[in-house]
């Protein structure tokens, strides 16, 4: 995440380009991975722990979502259980080539 002052947006994008080139470059590590994969699984955690105490706006907005997106509606302890069976098949060498996929369409585009 880049963050900056109003007057200083020129060198939070410098600093954000700078970031998309490492990535590009380097990838991340398997500490990186696992973190993310950690970090990411506790997010769902807590939001399946939850479940039951979501204000109806949100699931509303989340049927809508899914409805219009032509996807599958899951509540958040059915989204838990999809997430753990994925994230089993995450690996860093899909990760590192989605990862300079992405960052080469964004290098094409500086």
């Amino acid at each position: 995440t880049v963050s900056s002052r109003p007057a200083d947006w020129r060198k939070a994008v410098r600093l954000a380009v700078t970031e998309v080139m490492k990535l590009r470059e380097f990838g991340i590590n398997k500490d990186e991975l696992r973190l993310i994969k950690s970090m990411y699984l506790k997010n769902v955690e807590d939001d399946a722990e939850q479940n039951d105490t979501f204000p109806s706006e949100e699931w509303l907005d989340d049927v809508m979502g899914c409805d219009s997106m032509n996807h599958t509606f899951q509540d958040k302890r059915q989204e838990l259980a999809m997430v753990k069976r994925c994230l089993k098949l995450v690996t860093l060498e899909t990760v590192n080539k989605c990862c300079k996929e992405l960052t080469d369409a964004v290098a094409n585009i500086l």
